[in-house]
C-alpha cells in the first residue's frame, strides 16, 4: 500500500521534473520554432482563420511555457515567457498562452478595473472587433448589457461597418474600439459614428498603434501590402497614428483623454508586459453634454452644419424648456445673451 502511494506521488513528480529539464535544455530551440510558426501563420492566414485556430495553438504550446517569469492580469496565470507574436515577423514575449492577451489587452484590463466603474456599474456596452481575452469575461459580467460587433469576425454578435453602423443614436454608455481605426478607410468618419451611438457623457476606448516621433500619416494611394508594412507597420494598416492622436480624437467631436496608469504600476508594468514603446497611454474620448436654460439665444455648432437658434431646438426639433440636456451632436454652445 505504501509502495502504491509512493509511486502515485513521486513518479509523476519525477516525470514532471524530467520534462521540465528537457524544456529548459531546449527552450531556445522551442521558442525559435514557435516564433517561426507564428510568423508564417500570421503572414499567410486570414484573420478569421487565425481566430478559429488560436485557442488550439495556445493549448498545444502552453506546457512548454510553464514558469514564473511573467504574469497575465487577465487570466491570472504565470509563464516562463509569453509567446512571440506579430504579423509577418513575430516579436518575443507578447502573447499570453492561456487567454491570448497582448500588451494592450493587459494594460486596458488594469485601466478598466482601477480607473473606471466598468466592472460594477450598469452599462450598455458595444465592443467593436472583440478580442478573445475579453469575450467570455465581459459576457459573464452581470452588470453589463454587452454586445460585440465586427465586419466579419466569427466571434462577433453582429456584423457591421464601423463607418456606417445601423444603430440608433445615443444607445451605448461605453464603446470599446481597439486597434481598428488604423484599418478603416476613414478613421474620422468611424470616430463620428462611435460618437453618435454613445449616450451623452458616454465614453469610448480608442486604442491604436502610435509612434510618438511622428504626426499621423496616411496616404490613400498606398495600396501595396509591402509598402503599407514599411510605412504603417503592418500590411493591412492604412495609416500610422502619431503624437497628434488626441487632436485627431478631438476633431471627431470627443473630449479626448490619455490616461497614464502604466507609469503608476512600477515593476508590474514589466512582469505583466503591459505596453510596447509608444503605447503606454490609454487613449479614448468622452461624449460632451451641455445644458441650456429658457430665454437664451444659443448658437449651435453641429458636426456637419452650423446654424443659430433663438430659444433652442435640437436636431430632433425638441424645444428647450427649463433645463434640458442638449443633444450630443452639438460640439459647442455660446451664450449670446
Amino acid at each position: 500500500m505504501l509502495f502504491i502511494i509512493w509511486f502515485l506521488i513521486l513518479v509523476p513528480k519525477r516525470i514532471a521534473n524530467v520534462a521540465n529539464y528537457f524544456i529548459l535544455l531546449h527552450f531556445t530551440k522551442i521558442k525559435y520554432f514557435v516564433k517561426k510558426i507564428i510568423s508564417l501563420l500570421t503572414s499567410k492566414l486570414s484573420r478569421q482563420t487565425l481566430i478559429r485556430m488560436s485557442y488550439l495553438f495556445g493549448f498545444l504550446v502552453r506546457p512548454f511555457y510553464w514558469g514564473k517569469g511573467v504574469e497575465c492580469p487577465i487570466c491570472g496565470r504565470h509563464f516562463r515567457k509569453f509567446l512571440p507574436y506579430g504579423y509577418g515577423e513575430a516579436k518575443d514575449n507578447r502573447l499570453c498562452p492561456k487567454c491570448l492577451s497582448l500588451e494592450r489587452h493587459r494594460l486596458l484590463w488594469i485601466y478598466l478595473k482601477e480607473r473606471t466603474d466598468f466592472f460594477t456599474a450598469n452599462l450598455k456596452v458595444l465592443h467593436v472587433a472583440p478580442e478573445q481575452p475579453y469575450l467570455k469575461r465581459f459576457k459573464s459580467l452581470k452588470n453589463l448589457d454587452y454586445t460585440t460587433a465586427d465586419l466579419d469576425s466569427p466571434i462577433a454578435d453582429i456584423h457591421l461597418d464601423v463607418m456606417k453602423m445601423d444603430i440608433p443614436d445615443n444607445t451605448y454608455d461605453v464603446v470599446i474600439c481597439n486597434h481598428v481605426l488604423e484599418h478603416v478607410k476613414d478613421a474620422n468618419v468611424a470616430m463620428k459614428e462611435i460618437l453618435r451611438v454613445l449616450k451623452p457623457d458616454g465614453w469610448a476606448i480608442l486604442l491604436v498603434p502610435i509612434r510618438m516621433d511622428v504626426d499621423t500619416n496616411e496616404d490613400p494611394s498606398v495600396t501595396d501590402p509591402k509598402e503599407r508594412q514599411r510605412l504603417y507597420g503592418q500590411y493591412d494598416h492604412v495609416r500610422q497614428f502619431g503624437r497628434d492622436y488626441t487632436d485627431y480624437i478631438a476633431k471627431a467631436g470627443f473630449t479626448p483623454f490619455a490616461d497614464d496608469i502604466y507609469y503608476t504600476l512600477g515593476d508590474k508594468a514589466q512582469t505583466m508586459r503591459l505596453a510596447r514603446p509608444g503605447e503606454e497611454l490609454i487613449y479614448g474620448g468622452r461624449k460632451k453634454s451641455y445644458y441650456c436654460t429658457d430665454n437664451r439665444q444659443v448658437r449651435l455648432f453641429q458636426h456637419h452644419t452650423e446654424h443659430i437658434v433663438y430659444g433652442y431646438r435640437d436636431r430632433h426639433g425638441l424645444g428647450c424648456s427649463a433645463t434640458i440636456l442638449v443633444t450630443p451632436y452639438i460640439t459647442d454652445i455660446i451664450d449670446m445673451r
